[in-house]
């Protein structure tokens, strides 16, 4: 779960927080094995690979919040990702919940903090996180 910094720096390369160029570095060889790798973007939602074989590329739109502290916010997701897993839910509800836990963590002023409540309203809400299969897919960054 990098963040397209995370992701520039892993690649060496400048990798800007677009869905293209972000999808691009999903599909550098690095990621060949890896089964699901998901990169935040911020505000800008992010973008996942999953699966090896015939791996899906999926873009996640996020709604508009007033981000008070977004530190945190990825190790939001990482606890969001991994209670998900712990309840053997689908890949797509896996990102579902990593997106609401990063976006519950943002909106609050205590660093790492997330509201159940919080985190069970973005959860439920498509228009709050929106997964969406990406049909078109660029060439990949080497």
């Amino acid at each position: 779960k990098p963040n397209s910094e995370e992701l520039s720096e892993l690649l060496a390369t400048d990798v800007v927080e677009e869905k293209n160029a972000v999808l691009s570095a999903l599909m550098n060889p690095i990621f060949k094995n890896i089964p699901n790798v998901l990169v935040s973007m911020g505000a800008h939602g992010g973008v996942a690979k999953v699966g090896i074989e015939t791996p899906r590329y999926d873009k996640i739109k996020i709604s508009s919040q007033l981000a008070v502290n977004p530190e945190g916010s990825g190790d939001a997701m990482i606890g969001g990702i991994l209670s998900a897993l712990a309840y053997g839910k689908s890949n797509i509800d896996v990102i579902r919940a990593a997106m609401a836990a990063g976006m519950a963590n943002a909106v609050e002023a205590k660093t790492g903090f997330v509201q159940k409540s919080t985190f069970n309203r973005f959860l439920r809400s498509d228009k709050d996180i929106h997964v969406q299969i990406i049909k078109a897919v660029p060439t990949p960054i080497k």
